[in-house]
């Protein structure tokens, strides 16, 4: 028989991952959804909302997206290195050498789908990344502005200077 009260922790995490995509990524003892949001992953865990600070909410989408761009890297890697490898293999037989582990086009077709994977996961990391640096607060906008004027005041003024000759 099972427990009311399991019931409703394994609704209000359904329920909690269906608000969030259902597309958690676990790092550590976490599951990072695309959103910013997570939750532990022991169903009577912790489970948090995005970050309401649009800085901390990006932050917490790179993380997801960095991860998620490992683990498309590590299969398009593993996938090539399972493929060749056991082409290779076939080569060491002399005698009875057997044929490639599929045609040579379905393992190139299968090779670009999971590099067009990659290359979305790091489109959508990127575009995460711009958001995080429109997403500085005004202070550190101004800093970096007035930083930027002082380098190019301080270049201009070395070569008034370098330019002085005797």
């Amino acid at each position: 028989m099972t427990d009311v009260n399991e019931l409703t922790i394994e609704r209000r995490v359904g329920n909690f991952d269906s608000r969030h995509g259902n597309d958690a990524i676990r790092i550590g003892g976490l599951l990072i959804f695309s959103d910013g949001a997570s939750r532990e992953v022991a169903m009577s865990g912790m489970m948090s909302e995005p970050p309401a600070d649009p800085r901390e909410c990006c932050k917490a989408q790179i993380q997801y997206r960095e991860e998620k761009l490992r683990s498309a890297r590590r299969n398009f890697e593993d996938m090539k290195r399972e493929l060749v490898g056991r082409a290779q293999g076939n080569l060491n037989e002399k005698i009875r050498t057997p044929p490639p582990p599929c045609e040579a086009n379905v393992a190139v077709q299968e090779m670009e789908r999971l590099r067009g994977i990659v290359s979305t996961c790091q489109s959508d990391l990127e575009q995460i990344r711009q958001q995080l640096v429109v997403a500085k607060p005004e202070w550190q906008q101004n800093m970096e502005a007035s930083a930027a004027a002082n380098q190019e005041r301080n270049q201009q003024f070395i070569s008034a200077i370098n330019a002085i000759q005797i």
